[in-house]
C-alpha cells in the first residue's frame, strides 16, 4: 500500500502596518475557485502552479510575481508537486490612498502573473520590511508605493475586468 504525505504549511506574519496582511504558504493543495476582499501581491518562492484568473488560465513559477484583484474569482493547482509563495494582502482603501496622487480616479486592476525582476525585488523588499519585529512604517510605505507604481505602469489591465467563467454557460 502506497501512502502519500500531503504537504500544507501556512505561516501568518505580523506585518505591523494596518491594512496589510502577510502570509507564507508551501502546499500541494489545489484550491477551488474563491476570491479575497483585498489585493494580493506575492512572489512564487518554489515550484509552479496553474490557475484560472481574470484573463483566463495562467501559470506561475518560482520568481514570478502573483497578483489578484479584490473580488476576482481564481483558483490554484500545483504543477509537478508542492509550490511555495509569500503574499501580501492589501486593503483596497489603503491601495486607493497610496495611488491617489499619481493615478487620480483610476481603478487598479492587475494581471495575475508577472515575470518582472524589478517588481519581484520590490515585493521581496517590502515583505522583509513588513515582517521586521519593529517595522519602519516610512520605509514600508515607500516600498508599497514603489511596488504599486511598478504594477500600475507595467502590469495593469485595460478593458473588461472579468473574464467569462469557462465552467458556467454564458
Amino acid at each position: 500500500m502506497l501512502v502519500t504525505k500531503r504537504t500544507h504549511n501556512v505561516v501568518l506574519h505580523r506585518s505591523g502596518v494596518p491594512g496589510i496582511e502577510a502570509m507564507t504558504m508551501f502546499t500541494e493543495h489545489a484550491f477551488p475557485r474563491h476570491s479575497h476582499d483585498q489585493f494580493g501581491i506575492g512572489i512564487m518562492t518554489s515550484g509552479a502552479q496553474r490557475s484560472w484568473s481574470v484573463i483566463g488560465e495562467v501559470e506561475a513559477e518560482a520568481g514570478d510575481v502573483i497578483m489578484v484583484n479584490p473580488g476576482e474569482m481564481h483558483d490554484g493547482a500545483p504543477l509537478g508537486g508542492a509550490r511555495g509563495w509569500r503574499i501580501l494582502y492589501l486593503d483596497p482603501a489603503l491601495v486607493a490612498r497610496e495611488i491617489a496622487e499619481e493615478f487620480a480616479g483610476e481603478e487598479l486592476v492587475i494581471r495575475p502573473v508577472a515575470r518582472d525582476s524589478q517588481l519581484a525585488a520590490h515585493v521581496v523588499r517590502l515583505f522583509k520590511q513588513l515582517e521586521e519585529r519593529s517595522p519602519n512604517h516610512m520605509a514600508a510605505e515607500e516600498g508599497l508605493v514603489c511596488s504599486l507604481m511598478c504594477i500600475l505602469q507595467r502590469h495593469g489591465i485595460d478593458g473588461p475586468r472579468r473574464a467569462a467563467n469557462p465552467s458556467l454557460p454564458s
